[in-house]
């Protein structure tokens, strides 16, 4: 859940019409929103709801995603991996979660 709200969190600082890249290491938040993306007008609240427990989280990125004209490509990275920097990061972030 805190993945999904971080992401929602940058959803909301992005510029409109800005080519903005998302490098991001949670597969749920990565396939829920391809999901959200591949289908955003066929999809009900009914099935967002039913994704998981989080899906208050998803219908507002539904509704950020469908309000605001966003250019992003996300950037999916493996957790935990080598990367000295992504590790640090994602120390530092627990630390406020």
């Amino acid at each position: 859940m805190a993945e999904t709200k971080a992401f929602i969190g940058t959803l909301l600082i992005i510029p409109e019409n800005k080519p903005t890249t998302i490098i991001l290491d949670s597969e749920i938040v990565y396939n829920n929103f391809f999901r959200l993306t591949n289908d955003i007008n066929s999809i009900s609240l009914r099935d967002i709801l039913k994704f998981s427990n989080n899906g208050v989280y998803r219908v507002l990125v539904k509704e950020i995603l469908q309000t605001v004209n966003l250019d992003i490509t996300l950037k999916k990275i493996k957790a935990h991996d080598s990367d000295s920097l992504h590790n640090e990061l994602d120390r530092w972030i627990k630390r406020f979660i």
